[in-house]
């Protein structure tokens, strides 16, 4: 009998980073900024409040 089942939804069955990084570039060019590939990595699979500032 199972009584639990966990899934891991972050990158392992559903790729969920590529279209937040998408939506921040959306969010950045409506300031007319752009977000670059390289400083959006340093935050990827972390805390974004501990290791992404937006500004």
């Amino acid at each position: 009998m199972i009584q639990a089942l966990i899934f891991d939804f972050d990158g392992l069955i559903l790729d969920t980073e590529t279209p937040e990084y998408q939506s921040w570039q959306e969010v950045y060019s409506t300031y007319g900024c752009h977000l670059p590939l390289e400083r959006w990595v340093t935050a990827v699979g972390s805390t974004l409040a501990q290791h992404f500032d937006p500004y």
